[in-house]
């Protein structure tokens, strides 16, 4: 079953050990703590790269606010921010907006990979030692493999 049959158009929860991924300040963050609470997403398939390649949208905002890459450097930041659409059918969209989400073992477990990078993104290990929102970057060193399995799951309310 893919991750489109199980979520469809609802809006979903992300979150990387644990801290749910929220925007602060045009970056993204896994947060740990009640405040700030963490996002609520979209995940829109992006029918001219491949079966599980997503576009990420906040679930209110829409392609006002998704997850990108800026650059492709390894420990680089995901942005939060505005996703071009190309006007065609289907629509285009820039290849550091296209995430490649796949199973991971089980239901809610996934690996989110950058399509422009061909790298996935994830937390770093060093930064577990505090409460501070964790920066969801892509490859994060050292790897650790744990870091970098994302759940997925409805949002409630």
């Amino acid at each position: 079953m893919s991750i489109l049959d199980v979520f469809g158009d609802a809006a979903v929860r992300i979150s990387f050990e644990g801290g749910g991924v929220t925007d602060i300040d045009g970056k993204a963050f896994a947060v740990v703590t009640p405040e700030p609470s963490a996002g609520s997403w979209k995940l829109v398939p992006d029918e001219r790269t491949g079966k599980n390649h997503f576009v990420i949208v906040d679930a209110n905002e829409g392609f006002m606010k998704g997850l990108k890459l800026a650059e492709s450097e390894d420990d680089t930041q995901v942005e939060v921010g505005l996703i071009p659409v190309g006007r065609s059918l289907p629509p285009f969209y820039p290849a550091a907006a296209v995430w490649v989400i796949e199973e991971a073992g089980d239901e809610e477990s996934y690996t989110m990979r950058s399509l422009a990078a061909d790298k996935p993104i994830g937390r770093r290990a060093a930064e577990d030692r505090t409460l501070n929102p964790k920066p969801i970057v892509l490859n994060p060193q050292p790897a650790t493999p744990e870091k970098l399995l994302a759940r997925i799951v409805r949002a409630e309310g």
